[in-house]
């Protein structure tokens, strides 16, 4: 984390975010998505073609974590930095896609915004060489 101390605002919603992928891992989906507002946006920048690229409310939220559930989605995030409620986090993720192709683990930064705490929005942005890595993977047709 950059900077001095985080204050009592970010360690409180890093623990937030940190409790919820917890729950995740240990296939918690419900408690994992209780972290999150009623209203909660995923928005994934660089997906494929095809795939969906946002997710908002609670059923569509816990649709994508049945799904990520279901590819043996496992994630590791290292905290960057603090800024109001927002969270900057590098992310490393492994599926069985990306296992199988041999592009694991994916890299991507995460922008989480956490208010009342509750998440309220995460945007996922892979990076440049994942995307290109991923994309020279993939059969062609």
């Amino acid at each position: 984390m950059k900077g001095l101390e985080p204050s009592p605002n970010a360690t409180s919603s890093w623990q937030i975010l940190q409790d919820s992928l917890k729950k995740f891992a240990v296939g918690d989906l419900e408690g994992s998505l209780a972290h999150w507002a009623d209203d909660g946006v995923v928005k994934l920048i660089g997906v494929l073609p095809g795939e969906p690229d946002t997710y908002q409310g609670k059923e569509q939220l816990r649709a994508w974590l049945k799904d990520l559930s279901a590819i043996h989605f496992e994630i590791q995030e290292e905290l960057i930095e603090v800024e109001g409620d927002m969270l900057t986090v590098g992310a490393l993720n492994w599926s069985d896609q990306t296992r199988q192709l041999g592009v694991a683990p994916l890299k991507g930064t995460e922008v989480y915004v956490v208010k009342n705490d509750k998440i309220t929005s995460m945007t996922w942005t892979i990076t440049a060489e994942s995307l290109a890595k991923l994309q020279a993977a993939l059969p062609r047709s």
